[in-house]
């Protein structure tokens, strides 16, 4: 057993049964993998060994195709680096691994994109130097925002300190400008982008038709937003989204497939009734907005207990006139 070795030579011994398993052969990766996960448990659970061996562990999973046996491992992360014991500088760069390995498959993506995300927040409380020097990181985390699909909620990435930092950066002020966009841009603010910077589109390996078809999907979001429980008709969601009218109910179905709006269409009057809308940004005029809403409520709801308390009395008035037999 590992545990029973002494303590100062447990990082030599990990060592030197892991990186040979790490730079075999992708073969028998099973058989690796039960390896390193036996190394594993048999350190203490607070030993720091643990994080060099689970770096073993993505490593070959990743060789193998068989990062999906660790997905059940990521939901205790943040508890086991407590446990282990480890330096700022280990987490992160266990943070950065994983979201390498995970964006690199097709499967995990959105897993690679969450791993950035917690390596950029470990520098939230850093000084402007901290933040400035994982620019890579940050640029990195907005490509991977703008090119995964699912993700349309930009606010928690643009809120971070590593991230408003390349608004000064020499090299992350496009990628800046074009987060800004896809956080409360519209499709005709992203096109004038491309038209002023296309080369920058293809030199960070962006697709310009995906980008365009989440844009159409987040300006429908947007203007869906300014309607809710209100109507919005076909030609003014072609104008916005600069597609055809009969394509219409098309972007419409797959924004609700987003979850990003519930709406009924009216083929008849050709118009969508907004019954719930995303709001892609959560600030003082949503929240006026919202407080508003509020207050219109209450008092919609006094009016309504109001007029019960005056059914009530009527009854009971109706009771009392009621002739005794």
């Amino acid at each position: 057993m590992v545990k029973d070795v002494p303590v100062e030579t447990i990082p030599s011994l990990v060592k030197s049964i892991s990186d040979p398993i790490v730079t075999a052969a992708p073969e028998r990766a099973h058989l690796r993998l039960k390896i390193l996960s036996n190394l594993y448990n048999s350190l203490e659970h607070t030993s720091p060994a643990r994080h060099d061996v689970y770096l073993s562990i993505v490593e070959v999973a990743s060789k193998s195709d068989e990062l999906d046996t660790l997905v059940p491992t990521f939901a205790h992360l943040d508890e086991w680096v407590v446990l282990w014991g480890i330096p700022l500088n280990k987490t992160r760069d266990l943070y950065r691994l994983l979201s390498e390995k995970l964006a690199n498959t097709k499967a995990f993506k959105r897993r690679g994109y969450e791993f950035a995300l917690k390596l950029l927040t470990t520098y939230e409380s850093s000084d402007a130097k901290a933040l400035s020097s994982v620019s890579e990181d940050a640029i990195r985390a907005v490509e991977l925002a703008v090119k995964i699909p699912v993700v349309l909620n930009f606010e928690p990435l643009h809120a971070l300190g590593s991230v408003q930092a390349l608004k000064t950066a020499k090299n992350g002020k496009d990628v800046f400008e074009l987060l800004k966009i896809f956080m409360d841009g519209n499709l005709k603010s992203y096109k004038t982008f491309v038209e002023k910077k296309g080369d920058f589109i293809k030199k960070h390996g962006f697709s310009n038709e995906d980008n365009i078809y989440k844009m159409r999907l987040l300006s429908l979001a947007s203007l869906a937003a300014n309607h809710v429980q209100g109507e919005v008709s076909y030609d003014v969601i072609a104008t916005e989204l600069n597609i055809d009218e009969d394509d219409v109910e098309m972007w419409v179905i797959d924004g609700i497939r987003a979850g990003l709006i519930e709406a009924k269409m009216n083929q008849l009057k050709r118009t969508i009734l907004v019954s719930r809308a995303t709001q892609r940004i959560f600030r003082k005029e949503q929240w006026d907005a919202l407080g508003s809403k509020l207050d219109a409520w209450k008092v919609h709801l006094d009016d309504m207990l109001q007029v019960i308390a005056n059914a009530k009395l009527l009854a009971i008035q109706g009771i009392d006139d009621i002739p005794a037999q």
